[in-house]
């Protein structure tokens, strides 16, 4: 057991050769923090010689896979490193960098001028295999290349469990904390493992990277296997602020913490046995690398609904109404998160509601749609939240009668919106129930508005509005742009106090500020939304696919 303490600040992006380093580990050791909290382990011939052979057929395909979405792990983009077609970088604008400035995901423009719709990085052979959490508005599931080779992912499950065997063994501690994480989300898992996921890499150099989206507080696992034995020299895993590096061979496993910058040096490839690398024109060395660990926010695939309302100024109207209806429908109170407006004459009032369980944030937002914005900063990326305004007195269905089974309705279209990776829903925008019966489909997933009486948002970090007063409209489109589609169940329609004292009419909501924000609305998505007035002087929106902008009479 020997003791590290940095000695180095290391710089994403950089790659570190081997004469960084002053030590290169190649046999068991255990480095540990001055805390005595373990920095790594390195165990020699971790996993038995009769498993590696099967274990190498089950990597090799995903490994060598190219992959354009690894970020600082593969340095700076650079054009050599992108598709051939590539004949510029740029920004989301199509304005080409001259700046010299290091960027890790970029877009790139073509010979014609046309440029790609998305950014990435430089491109390298990295795949992934198991499940992931919601990330980017996709939700838990298991990645595709794993939906597409069950028997691969099984034998990379029996990989898991050998892995885990040296983790149980020689780092207890970190296993109980990572079987007392998993076992939250057991069928995210391989194997019955503490482990859901593996990144495979083949012949990849890291730059200097820490990793995400692992397990807070955790250690994660690389594991080599070797294509052709002793093929290569080099390409060590080096800790560059500790100037410390293993040589991890045929089998070898590394326990350490990934959160540390760590990258890798220079690989040697000393045959031409395997066949040439398109990417670089060289042999390939054969040195496949599986990371191995457990997502950070598998917890919240299975957590519980949780309901939000934003309220201003209508405490008792709360009481009264959305909170009587969510109780009549047997919703715990520990469920319900209560979003107030600092200052509100009715602070104290709400804040008396934590006594009784409820979650009362304040904040400083003023105006619906801010307040969604502050919503969605609040939750975690990926949690399914109920959005209720707070004077819903019933919900009432296509029959005229009041719905039976609230949380039932709300799990069934969430469901639906995992299944098919939607990310926003809501219901009819009136308890008409003769308009209801109109429509057949009780689902939609077109482009339909939805009045934010009560909405169902997987919350995604990269959706926020900048309307107040039209943002239920705003939030449909942007969604929609995005997704392709929404979900709405078109059986279901509230009965509330729309237009009732406090609530947005106190935070400025009128016939003028409705107009201007539906405004910029209709200017941000003039191909989907059409502005009129009605006969009672309000002004409002229809959503639909236009073909060409709508230029309506202001």
């Amino acid at each position: 057991m020997t003791e590290y303490n940095k000695v180095y600040e290391a710089r994403k992006g950089l790659y570190y050769d081997e004469n960084h380093y002053t030590t290169i580990i190649k046999n068991d050791a255990h480095g540990i923090y001055p805390n005595g909290k373990t920095l790594f382990r390195f165990i020699k011939n971790a996993i038995p010689k009769e498993n590696r052979q099967k274990y190498k057929d089950a990597i090799r395909q995903p490994a060598k896979s190219k992959t354009k979405n690894r970020g600082q792990a593969v340095g700076p983009c650079h054009l050599s490193k992108f598709p051939i077609e590539a004949v510029e970088l740029c920004n989301s604008k199509g304005e080409v960098y001259t700046d010299g400035k290091d960027r890790y995901s970029v877009y790139y423009k073509k010979e014609n001028g046309d440029m790609v719709k998305r950014c990435q990085s430089n491109i390298c052979r990295s795949g992934v295999a198991g499940y992931f959490d919601a990330v980017a508005g996709f939700p838990c599931r298991m990645v595709g290349w794993s939906k597409n080779n069950l028997t691969k992912t099984e034998t990379l499950g029996e990989l898991a469990v050998d892995i885990q065997n040296n983790h149980e063994k020689f780092e207890k501690e970190s296993f109980d904390y990572h079987k007392k994480e998993a076992d939250k989300s057991p069928e995210f898992l391989f194997n019955n493992s503490i482990y859901s996921t593996m990144t495979l890499n083949y012949d990849f150099r890291t730059a200097c990277h820490k990793d995400y989206g692992d397990l807070e507080g955790g250690l994660s696992t690389l594991t080599i296997f070797e294509d052709e034995l002793n093929n290569y020299e080099g390409s060590y895993l080096g800790l560059p602020e500790y100037k410390i590096a293993f040589d991890l061979r045929d089998g070898d496993t590394l326990i350490f913490n990934a959160h540390e910058f760590h990258a890798n040096t220079e690989m040697k490839v000393l045959t031409d046995k395997l066949p040439i690398d398109d990417l670089n024109k060289n042999n390939f060395g054969g040195r496949m690398s599986v990371v191995c660990y457990l997502r950070n926010r598998l917890s919240i695939c299975n957590q519980e609904l949780i309901y939000a309302i934003p309220t201003f100024e209508r405490y008792d109207k709360l009481l009264s109404h959305t909170l009587s209806f969510l109780s009549k429908h047997k919703i715990k109170s520990e469920s319900i998160y209560i979003f107030i407006r600092n200052g509100d004459s009715d602070y104290d009032k709400y804040k008396s509601l934590e006594k009784k369980g409820f979650k009362v944030i304040s904040c400083d937002a003023i105006g619906a749609g801010m307040k969604h914005n502050f919503i969605t900063d609040y939750f975690e990326e990926g949690r399914f939240v109920i959005e209720l305004d707070d004077d819903i007195k019933e919900l009432i269905n296509e029959q005229k009668k009041p719905i039976d089974n609230f949380k039932k309705d709300m799990r069934k279209m969430v469901e639906i919106m995992k299944k098919e990776n939607i990310n926003y829903g809501g219901i009819y925008q009136c308890d008409n129930d003769l308009f209801m019966r109109g429509i057949k489909s009780q689902y939609t997933r077109d482009l339909r508005y939805m009045l934010g009486v009560l909405r169902i948002r997987r919350i995604c970090k990269d959706i926020k509005v900048i309307t107040n007063y039209a943002e239920d409209f705003e939030f449909c489109l942007r969604h929609f742009v995005r997704d392709g589609k929404i979900l709405k169940n078109n059986h279901i329609g509230p009965r509330t106090s729309l237009y009732a004292d406090g609530g947005n009419k106190a935070s400025g909501r009128n016939i003028e500020t409705e107009k201007k924000d539906k405004e910029i609305v209709n200017n941000l998505f003039p191909t989907l939304s059409k502005l009129y007035q009605r006969k009672n002087g309000i002004w409002d929106l229809k959503l639909r696919q236009y073909k060409q902008p709508i230029k309506s009479k202001k």
